[in-house]
């Protein structure tokens, strides 16, 4: 399986999941109310949090587990899974006690938790510590088939139990329940899944067995996994941060207005990122076989496309921000969120520039680099939020994240070209970054002054979009596609309107 091939199978384990989410949150905001819709993104971002445990052995694991399965090095490989599966087992266990114990503490003593949902907060973090268990072993088996290359079984996995949580949240709020029945349906799908990803483990790996990892298994693993622990960290509180700085400075209706455009745009650019995160394995394996020429030329290409889809996004979400949040979450979202998914939108994207490039480092052995830059980027985006929402209130934060965002990202595209990745960023700039990123920034800024102009109705929102869609699919192919990709897209949309003609037939 090519390379494209495995980053739309990635990209099809996502997308369903993202749709599913998408649909169903307007149903459960109306039901649950913002307050309470407030109070269960808060839940889900202490949980989150808590993640900070996790020392990132999945990323050393999905390194050295493409590494050895290159060669056909089966003992090394059952080395690696076992220590893996052993340390996510404790990372679970010690998590989900830190939450159960201190959920009481968290509730009535850090946020600002309404006081007659004390009791519902409460139990639905004790509910979620269970859940915190088993999210950890799904993580880990998950990542083995994704270090295999094999994304086509992985997505399926992704896809279904992506679609079925957003799904069931739905049933739940239908059937009048609330933020504990939620959690324990979310409690009863992760240890399904789990019980299913470890039989799937079992038969794409029948040599797999327990095995007592060496000394240079070990070393290996945690000296890789100790830089990457850092990224982890900065990861972590970089997407839970904000929410848990206005859950305890602010309100929880501010939390929900933040939130809302902050979901909306974290599954949209994640699907695009599921299109690139196979680079990691593929760098990994190309550079155990020493073939750098390959990964080059993957590397530049990947990049060049991977930035023009990032861009398309980001400017159909910062130019129909208003459209966007009014008829998906409601005519008050609309109003009061509208500046916020601009400013998120462009703060995304900056971080996209950075993901290729770290996974790729990453993949060749580099991941201090990565490590540096998530820790310092999150250390100062959380310091300049604070002080932002204590003189700007909720849209503060957002602020914060895009300006250090921004700088960083120019900051790490500077240093790691040249050093870990042996191409200039001249070169990188000419053949992947030229054709979007200028034309971008510019429509940002000015999506972002119209963030407040009245909202169009829905007919015109309708054709704007669509117009908006097929400019820069014309722009793509023009500008963006290199000349000898376009007979294969080509034959490719041939091969794909053929086969819906055929099936109507």
């Amino acid at each position: 399986m090519s390379l494209a091939k495995k980053s739309i199978a990635n990209f099809i384990g996502g997308i369903v999941p993202a749709v599913a989410s998408l649909l169903t949150v307007p149903i459960i905001v109306s039901r649950l109310g913002a307050v309470e819709y407030g109070l269960f993104t808060l839940v889900t971002a202490v949980v989150g949090y808590f993640a900070l445990i996790d020392i990132n052995v999945t990323a050393g694991s999905v390194k050295y587990l493409s590494e050895h399965h290159a060669r056909e090095e089966h003992e090394q490989i059952n080395q690696v899974i076992s220590f893996g599966g052993f340390i996510y087992f404790m990372i679970g266990l010690l998590g989900g006690l830190g939450i159960f114990m201190f959920a009481d503490t968290l509730v009535s003593s850090f946020f600002n938790v309404p006081e007659n949902l004390h009791v519902v907060a409460r139990v639905t973090l004790q509910i979620a510590s269970f859940a915190f268990f088993f999210s950890q072993i799904q993580v880990y088996l998950l990542s083995i088939p994704q270090s295999l290359q094999r994304y086509d079984i992985s997505g399926k996995f992704e896809s279904a139990f992506g679609a079925l949580t957003s799904i069931s949240t739905v049933l739940v709020v239908l059937f009048g329940g609330g933020l504990v029945e939620i959690m324990v349906v979310r409690l009863g799908l992760s240890i399904v899944n789990c019980g299913l990803l470890l039989h799937l483990v079992r038969k794409i790996l029948p040599f797999a067995k327990l095995a007592y990892p060496d000394k240079d298994t070990i070393h290996k693993l945690a000296s890789f996994s100790a830089y990457s622990y850092f990224s982890r960290i900065a990861e972590i509180t970089h997407l839970n941060g904000d929410k848990l700085l206005l859950g305890a400075l602010s309100n929880m209706q501010t939390v929900a207005f933040y939130s809302v455009p902050s979901l909306l745009v974290n599954r949209v650019f994640g699907l695009i990122h599921r299109l690139g995160r196979v680079i990691f394995p593929a760098s990994s394996a190309l550079a155990a076989n020493n073939q750098h020429d390959d990964l080059r030329h993957i590397y530049l290409v990947s990049t060049r496309y991977y930035i023009y889809l990032n861009g398309s996004l980001c400017l159909l979400l910062s130019i129909f921000s208003r459209e966007l949040l009014h008829y998906w979450a409601g005519s008050i979202f609309g109003s009061s969120a509208a500046q916020i998914l601009v400013l998120i939108a462009a703060t995304t994207f900056f971080d996209s520039l950075t993901n290729l490039p770290s996974l790729v480092s990453d993949g060749l052995g580099k991941p201090i680099y990565t490590s540096v830059l998530s820790v310092l980027r999150t250390a100062s985006c959380m310091a300049l939020g604070y002080f932002f929402i204590r003189s700007f209130g909720y849209i503060g934060i957002a602020w914060a994240y895009l300006l250090t965002s921004s700088f960083f990202a120019i900051a790490f595209l500077t240093f790691v070209h040249g050093r870990s990745i042996a191409i200039s960023l001249q070169e990188v700039y000419q053949k992947s970054y030229q054709p979007t990123v200028l034309p971008l920034i510019a429509l940002m800024t000015i999506s972002l002054f119209l963030s407040q102009r009245a909202v169009l109705s829905f007919s015109w929102f309708f054709t704007m979009v669509l117009l908006l869609m097929i400019t820069l699919a014309i722009y793509g192919w023009l500008v963006v596609c290199l000349p000898q990709h376009k007979p294969l897209l080509k034959a490719a949309v041939w091969r794909y309107l053929h086969l819906g003609v055929s099936r109507k037939i």
